[in-house]
Formats: structure tokens, C-alpha cells, sequence
């Protein structure tokens, strides 16, 4: 196969992958704009429902009404992001079959940083129980590696952070807002989603749909 053609398929792979984000971002914004708990993986509706928006959040999470455990589920898009260490993982090899909090964020983002104690106080509560894949932007708000790094060792913020230094988990999940966090199960199927600062009430309403 010549430059050109791997070129071409390249494009081609590229747009699909995009379109494929835009599409579940949309309906994760659309849903978000009513209130409640937002369900994206087919596994019936949320556990509770809420009007309007807690105290001291900005969060939007819907709930999608009517979804059955027999609609179609969709699989976490994998992704390549870097550790604290500078190695390469993907995020089907961090999954390790746990039920997962997927949190975008940058240390640029004032809702972010309101956000990570509670995301920081429920990681250390519930151990090894629900992992939290915490996945700094770089690039999105003028984050840099170094900055992120800085922001995690002065607020002593222990649970794992990864860096998106390519944009490619940004692009893959067609994140726009930060921070937005996605809730996936232990079979690595997506099952909810909020954009925006999450109370630690919607928090664990996500983590109560995953485990």
C-alpha cells in the first residue's frame, strides 16, 4: 500500500472516529440540558431522578426515560494516554475488568478543581472497589503536562492521573467541557455521563449504576 492511499484511510478512519464521539457527546449534552441522571449504556433507568441542579454544582446529568437493559450497549472507545511516569497505556488495558470513573479535566478549569475533593474522598472510601481514571487534557485550556503535574502534588491528590498529551482521548470522546466524567462498567460498557462539576451526590448516583 503506497503513502497516499495509507494517507486517505487514515482520513477516512480518523472522521469515523469523530463523528463517532460528536454523536455520543451530543446525546450526553442533549440529555444533560434536563436534569437527573444520564443512563448511555441501556441498563434501564437511573436509580433516582432529580430536578434541577444540587446545591453547589453546575452539573447537568440526565436521565434518558424508557431505556431497557435490551437496547444496544455501547463499549468504552479506547484511547492512549500517558502515566506520571511517561509510559504509554491504553484505556482497555487499565479497564482490568473494574467498574471505572472516567473523569476529564485540566488544572486550568476552576469546576475541576471544585470537583476533585469529592472525587478524591469517595476514590480513597471505596479502595479498590471503583477505580478512577483521572485524564488531564493537555492542550484544552492552555494545560500543559507540567501544570497538571504541579496542581496533583500540591492539593496531594493520590488517585491515578494520566495525560492526554495528544488529544487523542479528548477527540475520541469529543470532549468540549470541561470537566465531564463517563461511568463505566466492569465489562467496559459506558453507562452514564455528566458534563460539568459533579456533586458527590451525582457522584455516587453514577457509581451506584456501575457497580
Amino acid at each position: 500500500m503506497n503513502g497516499k492511499k495509507k494517507w486517505i484511510l487514515a482520513v477516512i478512519a480518523l472522521v469515523v472516529l469523530l463523528t463517532g464521539a460528536a454523536i455520543l457527546y451530543q446525546v450526553l449534552q442533549g440529555q444533560g440540558e434536563a436534569g437527573g441522571l444520564a443512563d448511555l449504556g441501556g441498563q434501564g433507568q437511573s436509580q433516582t431522578q432529580q430536578s434541577g441542579q444540587s446545591s453547589g454544582t453546575s452539573a447537568q446529568i440526565a436521565e434518558s426515560e424508557g431505556e431497557t437493559q435490551e437496547e444496544e450497549r455501547t463499549e468504552a472507545p479506547d484511547f492512549t494516554v500517558w502515566d506520571k511516569d511517561g509510559n504509554e497505556v491504553k484505556l482497555s488495558e487499565l479497564l482490568n475488568g473494574k467498574p471505572t470513573v472516567l473523569n476529564f479535566w485540566a488544572s486550568t478549569c476552576p469546576p475541576c478543581q471544585m470537583e476533585m475533593p469529592d472525587f478524591h474522598d469517595v476514590y480513597k472510601e471505596l479502595g479498590g472497589e471503583v477505580q478512577f481514571l483521572m485524564i488531564d487534557g493537555i492542550g484544552s485550556l492552555g494545560e500543559t503536562e507540567e501544570k497538571g503535574k504541579a496542581y496533583i502534588e500540591e492539593e496531594g491528590y493520590t488517585f491515578p492521573v494520566y495525560f492526554d498529551r495528544e488529544m487523542e482521548a479528548v477527540m475520541t470522546y469529543g470532549i468540549s467541557s470541561f470537566p465531564t466524567t463517563y461511568f463505566i462498567d466492569a465489562q467496559g460498557y459506558l453507562v452514564a455521563g455528566g458534563i460539568g462539576m459533579l456533586s458527590r451526590e451525582y457522584l455516587m448516583q453514577g457509581i451506584d449504576m456501575i457497580t
